[in-house]
């Protein structure tokens, strides 16, 4: 095989509207149901092409020096939370639209599964990290390459912000709590604060009482690192 170094993309866009039928999945449900089953089946459909490229890095040897990730940039509602911002991506940051997988594989790593609270702004350091090179000092994000080591990582909460579009202008901005255990959660533009325990009430169904403690801690990301051109 070649001694060239090479980086490469792989942009999977198959769970995504419009969901395509694929040989072998029938749908066999209607409604709001017919479209979770075609989402399953997209993702589905998408495991089975990494696994054909994984498949191939082992084939010509690529594998034993090729970093791979797997990562996801978000995830849908299809009404875990009612109304018409519960439906897809893009109108709330909710749970269930936040947590997407991050998973690496580095030749000769270590296996470990992790729980630490992290963020796809930690994807580009990360690489950095694992390559020797210095990041630069406008990246967001932080390194992860102590706990791809199964190492300690230092706590931090994670951030995320809502844009308002012209399909769908609304604003919100959340934080994840360093231990992940809590959300907080503040919509904007409905001047609503929002706080969840995600260990007891994962699909956030439940609110809690009113949390000034993490709402001030969410305030000061906005009028501070936010503010200031930096995420974190």
């Amino acid at each position: 095989t070649s001694k060239q170094k090479f980086a490469l993309l792989v942009h999977l866009f198959e769970p995504h509207s419009t969901y395509m039928e694929h040989e072998g999945m029938p749908i066999t449900t209607h409604g709001t149901a017919s479209l979770v089953q075609k989402y399953d089946y997209e993702i589905a459909f998408e495991d089975g092409i990494v696994g054909q490229l994984l498949d191939e890095l082992d084939k010509t040897g690529l594998a034993k020096n090729t970093t791979v990730f797997l990562i996801s940039d978000h995830g849908e509602g299809f009404g875990v939370h009612p109304g018409e911002s519960g439906f897809f991506h893009g109108m709330t940051l909710y749970n269930e639209v936040l947590h997407v997988p991050i998973i690496v594989r580095v030749p000769g790593g270590k296996t470990c599964e992790r729980d630490d609270v992290v963020g796809l702004v930690d994807l580009a350091p990360t690489v950095a990290g694992l390559f020797g090179v210095t990041a630069p000092s406008t990246w967001q994000g932080r390194s992860l390459v102590p706990a791809l080591a199964c190492e300690a990582l230092p706590p931090k909460p994670a951030f995320a912000e809502m844009l308002p579009a012209p399909e769908w202008d609304h604003a919100a901005k959340s934080m994840v709590t360093a231990d992940g255990k809590r959300h907080v959660y503040y919509r904007i533009s409905d001047s609503r604060w929002e706080t969840y325990d995600l260990d007891a009430d994962p699909d956030e169904k439940k609110p809690l009482p009113e949390d000034k403690t993490l709402e001030q801690q969410l305030a000061a990301w906005i009028e501070g690192p936010l503010a200031q051109g930096g995420g974190r």
